[in-house]
């Protein structure tokens, strides 16, 4: 009975290693300047101007965004926690000290989030349904 609390002991240690090793991980992997490739919010695609202007740039915890929006630039600057440990992966952003709750995906230099607006519950699937607040982005890493 003992080796088998021992034995489970030490894989849950392991697999909790593993899962700081991978949220360390993709802290590390997001870090940087990203350009918005492509984007649909609530079915429909993100205006071309924010699209041909927007990028998010990641610095520790913390996350800028630019973009033109009627002409005029817009920046924002937000916090940013990522759990790599839930299905899907998780963002959280805090907009204002309203909390922004969003899933992820990162393959490579692609990165893509989908979330709602403030308060609104996390998503649990990429896809930006017509009618929805729902925004799913593509940003790719530049060089």
């Amino acid at each position: 009975m003992g080796a088998r609390i021992g034995m489970a002991l030490v894989c849950g240690l392991a697999l909790a290693v593993n899962l700081r090793a991978d949220e360390k991980s993709d802290q590390k992997k997001i870090q940087g300047k990203w350009k918005i490739e492509s984007g649909l919010k609530g079915g429909k695609p993100l205006p071309d101007e924010i699209v041909k202007t927007g990028i998010i740039e990641f610095d520790g915890n913390k996350i800028k965004s630019t973009a033109k929006v009627d002409g005029k630039e817009q920046t924002h600057e937000m916090t940013f926690k990522l759990d790599p440990t839930k299905k899907p992966k998780a963002i959280d952003v805090d907009m204002n000290g309203k909390p922004g709750l969003g899933i992820y995906k990162l393959d490579g230099d692609t990165l893509t989030i989908c979330h709602g607006e403030d308060d609104d519950p996390r998503p649990t699937e990429f896809e930006s349904k017509e009618g929805s607040k729902i925004s799913v982005v593509v940003f790719k890493r530049t060089k």
